[in-house]
């Protein structure tokens, strides 16, 4: 049977790839005050990325990486070279001279430490990033007033379906060894669906969503984070066309979406 499978051409697989890593890294940089033109520049004038960029395309490395470049050195098999950005698997590295600036965006609405945090390795990446983010709010007088007065909303429990397929939960778990699983949680029988992909961007998103849709028909309602390929045009563009009504939960909140962050901690445990 596998002989009879015509096989894909390789430059069309080696082209969807490069889109959709392209695509990550557009939808990355939408999040943040500055442009992927200046990322490209700043990183070709910092003499550590630009020796990082030439490693990762020769696929060479010292033996015996000294200095910065050491601190890419555990990581070299995630990395990767887009448009001239160098990307750390799908988070894009920010050049030192674009740090601050990244960092100010990031803690708007002082969101405190671990919200920060999670807000950056959602988009970016750079050595010592979580210590940086650690000193910045650490500095910071408002958050320092504020952070042991928040006050916690109680959540309103979601309402059980009509039907089955009336309202979907869905979210991202891993990576495992080079791949991700998407899972699809039905609301009303707690049906789970999960479809192991490489990519996580919008096209690979909407492309196996429509796959499991085929089977089970297109739900009305679908409940997500707020992930890249979740707020992405192609993902939109999907719901307006089934008229899928999506409901993104608050950020920093991912309880709100717990039907499918419950399946996510059991698949973790598995």
């Amino acid at each position: 049977m596998i002989q009879k499978t015509p096989l894909e051409n390789e430059d069309i697989v080696i082209a969807q790839v490069e889109e959709d890593v392209e695509e990550v890294l557009y939808a990355a940089v939408r999040k943040l005050p500055i442009r992927v033109k200046d990322i490209q520049e700043e990183t070709w004038k910092s003499s550590t990325l630009k020796e990082v960029i030439n490693c990762v395309s020769r696929n060479s490395w010292p033996k015996k990486p000294e200095g910065k470049l050491k601190q890419f050195f555990d990581i070299r098999s995630v990395l990767s070279v887009v448009q001239n950005c160098l990307m750390f698997k799908e988070r894009v590295v920010i050049p030192e001279a674009l740090q601050k600036a990244t960092l100010r965006q990031l803690h708007e609405g002082h969101p405190g430490i671990v919200r920060m945090k999670q807000l950056a390795r959602s988009f970016v990446y750079w050595p010592r990033m979580d210590s940086d983010i650690e000193k910045l709010v650490a500095a910071c007088t408002t958050c320092q007033i504020h952070g042991k007065t928040t006050r916690k909303v109680p959540l309103e429990p979601w309402t059980t379906p009509d039907r089955v397929w009336q309202r979907i939960h869905i979210d991202y778990a891993g990576p495992d060894n080079g791949q991700y699983y998407l899972v699809v949680v039905d609301a009303k029988s707690k049906w789970a669906e999960v479809a192991i992909v490489k990519s996580i961007s919008s096209v690979s998103t909407v492309r196996t969503l429509k796959s499991i849709f085929s089977t089970h028909g297109y739900p009305e309602t679908l409940v997500s984070d707020n992930g890249t390929q979740f707020v992405s045009r192609e993902f939109a563009s999907m719901c307006e066309e089934y008229g899928i009504e999506h409901i993104r939960s608050p950020a920093f909140h991912p309880q709100s979406n717990g039907q499918a962050e419950r399946f996510v901690d059991t698949l973790k445990e598995d």
